[in-house]
Order: C-alpha cells, then sequence, then structure tokens
C-alpha cells in the first residue's frame, strides 16, 4: 500500500466517524450548527485519543482503517541554502546619478 493510499485511509476514518456521530446526533439535535460542531469535533477527538493509544498499543491502528502511520522517505536532494539578503543601502552609501527627473540632484552631508 501507498503512503497516499494510507493517508487517505487514516484520514477518511475519522471523518466517517464524525458524520455517523453528527447523523446520530441529528436525531436528537434541530439546530444544524449544533450537529456539524458535534460530528467536527468528535471526528478530531476520535483521531487524537485512537493516535495517543496507537503509539503504545499499535494494533489499535485499525480502528484508523489501516495499521501504521505512512512513513515518508528522507529527501535525498541536499538541501539548498537560502538566498542571503543584502541589507538596504544607507544614506551615506546612496550613489545618485547626476539629477533625477526633477533635475534635483541631492548632495549629502559631510562628516
Amino acid at each position: 500500500m501507498t503512503n497516499i493510499t494510507r493517508s487517505v485511509i487514516r484520514t477518511a476514518t475519522p471523518i466517517a466517524v464524525g458524520f455517523v456521530v453528527s447523523v446520530l446526533a441529528h436525531l436528537g439535535i434541530k439546530n444544524p450548527v449544533e450537529v456539524s460542531a458535534i460530528g467536527s469535533v468528535s471526528a478530531t477527538v476520535y483521531y487524537g485519543i485512537v493516535r495517543k493509544i496507537e503509539s503504545t498499543h499499535p494494533k489499535v491502528g485499525h480502528l484508523l482503517g489501516v495499521l501504521g502511520a505512512p512513513v515518508y522517505p528522507t529527501p535525498t536532494k541536499p538541501v539548498v541554502p537560502a538566498a542571503t539578503v543584502t541589507p538596504a543601502p544607507t544614506p551615506e552609501r546612496v550613489i545618485s546619478p547626476p539629477g533625477n527627473a526633477l533635475g534635483y540632484s541631492p548632495t549629502l552631508p559631510k562628516k
């Protein structure tokens, strides 16, 4: 089984559990916002509890559809470092062309 398939199953199973809980909640609650919230919270809590128990009892992973979380390979390409950022020039280092569109040529204070 591929990692993608395994991850989709392990994601869809808690969603299905939340759906079933929300359908059951709809039997007694008529407010759709509350029913939706109950379904969402129950899916999240279900996933969290099963993952926590699975860390010590791996067979519980069946409750998420398949045993074991997906294992992704480490990248084989070297990580390229981020480009270095050169600081913006300070007014002392600005080299202005001899005049601008308005004909004004700024002069820098002498130190």
